[in-house]
């Protein structure tokens, strides 16, 4: 498994990825959290190539079932635009979250027949640049993500452990492998308490919380062998994860 680390793209434009190079990540996750332009592309492909892996994509965080359809349309031009980005990095998958909370309901049926359009599209553009896109879960249950993921041939999935630590009495990451194995294309990995809020959220360093990342890591060492995204943002504690997370990948490789 590889291991990289996540950074937001406006930290990037200001500093570069020197701190993703100093926590001995093999790759970094860059969050497109502001707007990018055709001339910037340059620079994040000199500070990419310094890594022996390339980056992975995290698209803006927007509705994509929104209830406007000029808004829908102009999110996915939006991520039209990242998927380009990743592949002009000599990235393959790009992460996207489905769901979000809105501020204006849809029945459930309208929403899931403009989720599914609008995935289609986004996975059809995704597969001619080459570029897999992975539906990330973030408060859903387990069974409702496989409905969505499996609602679009050629979708894949992002677990989000640390997601799949709250909203429940206890951590569904594996539940979630169980049901997705064969769609996964990203992991991403923080600590936390768990708690039934997203404010618990907490993005603590690797064994700062309650979640057994040996456990879930032995049950990907079976079938998984791609990236696995650190989301720690606390500086002083993001190189520690890194080596923490790939001592546990060691332990667990020696004892298959």
């Amino acid at each position: 498994m590889i291991v990289g680390h996540y950074i937001k793209l406006s930290e990037v434009m200001k500093s570069g990825l020197g701190r993703i190079v100093e926590t001995g990540a093999d790759y970094p996750e860059i969050n497109l959290n502001v707007s990018w332009k055709e001339k910037d592309e340059k620079f994040l492909i000199d500070e990419t190539s310094v890594f022996d892996h390339p980056p992975v994509i995290h698209a803006p965080e927007l509705e994509i079932s929104s209830a406007f359809e000029e808004i829908r349309d102009s999110i996915i031009d939006v991520i039209s635009k990242a998927i380009k980005l990743t592949y002009r990095l000599g990235g393959d998958k790009i992460v996207i979250h489905p769901v979000i909370s809105r501020f204006h309901e849809l029945d459930r049926d309208t929403e899931s027949s403009l989720k599914k359009e609008a995935i289609e599209t986004i996975v059809r553009y995704g597969n001619d640049m080459g570029v897999r896109i992975c539906l990330e879960n973030t408060a859903e249950s387990p069974e409702f993500m496989n409905q969505i993921v499996r609602m679009v041939e050629g979708a894949m999935f992002c677990l989000d452990v640390g997601h799949a630590n709250l909203m429940s009495d206890g951590n569904r990451a594996l539940r979630f492998l169980e049901l997705l194995h064969d769609r996964l294309g990203n992991v991403h990995l923080s600590d936390n308490l768990g708690g039934y809020s997203h404010f618990w959220d907490l993005h603590l360093p690797i064994g700062a919380g309650n979640i057994d990342f040996e456990t879930i890591i032995r049950y990907l060492a079976g079938f998984y062998d791609e990236t696995l995204t650190l989301e720690v943002f606390s500086e002083d504690f993001q190189k520690i994860s890194v080596e923490k997370i790939r001592k546990i990948i060691e332990r667990v490789n020696g004892k298959k």
